[in-house]
């Protein structure tokens, strides 16, 4: 049943069809919750009704999103196709939904380059500037392009006139909480104390946020994740609601903690298989499930259920990934949400509600000109921020372990015993070198993090320095750090000398490439100490989870090519004045009466 759109979405629509007239790409900012994906699909209907025949793409990078596109375009009785992995090609189908990283592989990209595109439309725009993004929108260049995005930001501060000559905004999210088309909220933070001042102080990656490690390294401190979980006790007890963690292991180690205070909570992260990760959504969704702790599953590209509350342990320095997490609790349905800010990022981007500059960002002036987006103790809404208080034993540790020194006579005991348990051990230099080289780059996914020659300046630093260091000041026997696989060992090691005042004095300006090269093998070691870790049954078990997945994905991509081929069936007979043949009428009553058996 066709959805109708609200009157700021017929406007948004009147302005992308007016700035076609004369601009090839426009850019439409709508905030997360206020419904980009029913407006374009309420803009392609209206192009295939007023237009012969055209031929419309739809990228997207993700399979939830293209599954929510395919149901929405179902809704307005629009047929399309997909181009997936293990997809099949139906060229004849006008409007394709594309996976960005299939269509930009060679052989897709080949196949589909005669295919004269009237319009790309592109879902989550600002990733567009990323190199798969590009292959596929030069391969078409007589397209008309549309983007939606919720945040026209980039973090290097780049923007997109490049590729969109006109940037429309819609209203600030203050005027959709006003209307009522968004909800409310309540904000909460830590103050800015010692916890604040150590995760602004993480080292920052070549994506230009802060590094995994560096985020790890403090928000899965055992004082830290039982804080994260008596703020949950104490401000939204009982609600339903999802939590942003750094990683795997700290998404894991979190949802433990909960579950240790008898919460209800799962956890879910890319890795988790796509059924089971539906079947916690479900769960949580029918009241089973009071927390959802996730890897950034729900800060875009999913359909996220309506939540009570929202608790950031994920910092970060882009203001984009900030308004995509906290967006995702603003949807109606209720009267307020509450925002749990445990990391800080009040302090660098105030009130997600605040009105921002997009055409600042969308010209790419923050380059040139970056704008403070701190509150600074002011906001034009007259809002408050509410102090988080469940941090002082966090606080207390953090400060004792900026005032003092760990003792080095207990600490050159621990290391003479892991020296003598580590004689004639194996060096896992080779599979670190080889680790490195397999690292993705995280901005663009076709490429290597890592080239040859940058792996070779890398590998030496730690026996040239760190080893060194060691040997010099504590201990002539110790080997290398390449000799010790375990992460709690090279933890202990690590937070030694990152709080040994002759440690930073010795290195100076070389520190901070120093901690991130330790770092960085330390996330090695965290990854291959439990593969070398795996019991039989393990190996076992994950090989099996694989090949289920593989069948998962198979069997689904069976039933999509089944529906297309019947739509298409049913498509070919109406146009002709014909009704479907009887016996494909009598098959899928069989089929109707067994999938009913099993719902």
């Amino acid at each position: 049943m066709e959805k109708q759109l609200r009157d700021y979405q017929v406007a948004n629509k009147e302005k992308v069809f007016k700035a076609w007239e004369t601009k090839q790409g426009v850019m439409l900012q709508m905030p997360t919750g206020t419904g980009k994906t029913l407006l374009f699909v309420s803009i392609i209907k209206d192009l295939l009704e007023q237009q012969d025949k055209p031929k419309i793409l739809i990228l997207a990078h993700r399979y939830e999103l293209i599954d929510q596109i395919d149901r929405q375009l179902y809704e307005y009785d629009i047929h399309s196709g997909r181009i997936v992995a293990g997809g099949i090609n139906k060229k004849y189908i006008p409007v394709q939904i594309a996976s960005v990283q299939t269509l930009s592989r060679d052989k897709r990209l080949e196949y589909w380059k005669d295919t004269a595109f009237d319009y790309i439309i592109v879902d989550e725009a600002h990733h567009i500037e990323a190199k798969t993004y590009k292959r596929i929108i030069h391969q078409f260049p007589g397209s008309k392009l549309l983007g939606l995005t919720a945040t026209p930001y980039r973090l290097s501060g780049e923007g997109f006139s490049h590729t969109f000559q006109e940037l429309i905004e819609s209203q600030p999210v203050k005027d959709f909480i006003d209307q009522g088309f968004l909800c409310n909220y309540d904000y909460y933070s830590i103050p800015h104390k010692e916890l604040q001042r150590q995760i602004q102080s993480i080292e920052i990656g070549r994506n230009l946020d802060f590094t995994d490690i560096g985020m790890f390294r403090i928000m899965n401190r055992r004082t830290v994740l039982s804080s994260i979980v008596k703020t949950y006790l104490k401000y939204v007890n009982g609600k339903k609601g999802i939590v942003y963690t750094v990683n795997k292991d700290h998404n894991s180690h979190l949802c433990k903690k909960f579950k240790e205070f008898k919460i209800r909570a799962e956890a879910i992260d890319s890795n988790t298989e796509r059924e089971e990760r539906e079947k916690k959504v479900q769960k949580f969704r029918d009241g089973e499930i009071d927390v959802l702790c996730n890897v950034n599953i729900f800060s875009e590209g999913f359909d996220c259920p309506d939540v009570d509350f929202i608790m950031l342990a994920r910092p970060t320095k882009s203001l984009g990934l900030f308004l995509q997490q906290v967006g995702r609790g603003l949807r109606p349905g209720k009267d307020k949400v509450v925002f749990l800010d445990i990391v800080g990022s009040y302090n660098s981007f105030g009130f997600p509600s605040l009105k921002r500059n997009w055409l600042h960002y969308f010209n790419g002036e923050n380059r040139i000109e970056p704008l403070d987006e701190s509150p600074k103790g002011l906001n034009e809404e007259g809002r408050t921020v509410f102090e988080i208080d469940t941090f002082d034993e966090v606080e207390k540790e953090l400060q004792l372990l900026e005032t003092t020194v760990t003792n080095d006579v207990d600490f050159n005991t621990y290391l003479e015993e892991v020296i003598n348990n580590h004689i004639n051990g194996p060096s896992y230099e080779e599979e670190y070198r080889k680790y490195l080289s397999e690292l993705k780059h995280p901005l663009y996914s076709n490429y290597r993090k890592y080239s040859g020659d940058t792996i070779r300046n890398y590998i030496p630093i730690i026996p040239n320095h760190i080893d060194k260091f060691i040997n010099e000041k504590y201990n002539g026997r110790f080997e290398s750090i390449y000799s010790i696989i375990n992460p709690e060992i090279l933890i202990k090691i690590r937070n030694k000398l990152y709080t040994d005042s002759a440690f930073n004095n010795h290195f100076m300006q070389k520190k901070d490439m120093i901690k991130n090269r330790l770092d960085m093998y330390i996330k090695f070691a965290n990854v291959h100490f439990k593969v070398i870790s795996r019991t039989p049954e393990d190996i076992q078990r994950i090989e099996e989870a694989k090949k289920n997945e593989e069948i998962y994905a198979n069997q689904r991509e069976v039933l999509f090519n089944l529906r297309d081929d019947l739509f298409s069936i049913l498509n070919s007979h109406a146009s002709n004045q014909q009704p479907m043949p009887i016996e494909i009428l009598e098959k899928i009553q069989e089929l109707q009466e067994l999938v009913n058996k099993y719902k």
